[in-house]
Formats: C-alpha cells, sequence, structure tokens
C-alpha cells in the first residue's frame, strides 16, 4: 500500500465497526474499520540461511594467461545463398511465374 494512503488512514483514527465516506476525484469512498484485526501471518518454518553470514557474491578474477584480443572490421555483409528451388517445385498446380515468357515478335510471311 502507498506510504501517503497509509498515513491518511491512520489519522482517520476510525473505531471498530466505524465507517467514513470521502469523496475522491468524484468517486465516493467508503472506508470501514473492522471489528476484529486481521489474523497474523503464518511464521512458517525458518529458513536454514537464517543465521547464515551472507557472502559478498563479488570475485576478483584474474585475468586469463591464454586470452586472446581479436579486432573487429567493418565491412559490408555477404549476401545469403539464393534459395534452391527444385523442378517438381515450379510446375506444382497454381503456380505462376513471376515473368511470363514474352511472345515472339516474328510473323510468318
Amino acid at each position: 500500500m502507498n506510504t501517503t494512503l497509509a498515513d491518511a488512514l491512520k489519522q482517520l483514527d476510525l473505531r471498530p465497526g466505524e465507517t467514513r465516506l470521502v469523496t475522491v476525484n468524484g468517486y465516493q469512498v467508503e472506508v470501514r474499520r473492522l471489528e476484529t484485526a486481521p489474523p497474523p501471518a503464518p511464521a512458517g518454518e525458518p529458513s536454514q540461511f537464517a543465521d547464515a553470514d551472507m557472502l559478498d557474491v563479488f570475485l576478483n578474477v584474474p585475468p586469463s594467461p591464454r586470452a586472446v584480443s581479436v579486432p573487429a572490421k567493418f565491412a559490408p555483409l555477404p549476401l545469403p545463398d539464393p534459395p534452391v528451388i527444385l523442378p517438381e517445385d515450379e510446375t506444382a498446380e497454381g503456380f505462376t511465374p513471376l515473368h511470363p515468357p514474352a511472345m515472339s515478335s516474328t510473323r510468318a510471311t
């Protein structure tokens, strides 16, 4: 819960069963204090690490003697390989060529 809202609710000082109507941003909000306090949250089993010392996870790892630096070079990327289209895929039903064959312009005389 927002701490500002919790502080404002504490200032209401409501007795058990008492309600207050408050208008907030044009909305009517009803605040009611319950007759009994909510039950405490179950404690559960304590963690096996509750009394353990926390370790600093930052490690100072020495550099490897076998480490190698490789300089990067900017260059255009190579084009991908063209797709392989099998002959049986070219003659499948519903295939429409992107460029239909050109008509011959020679006339028989």
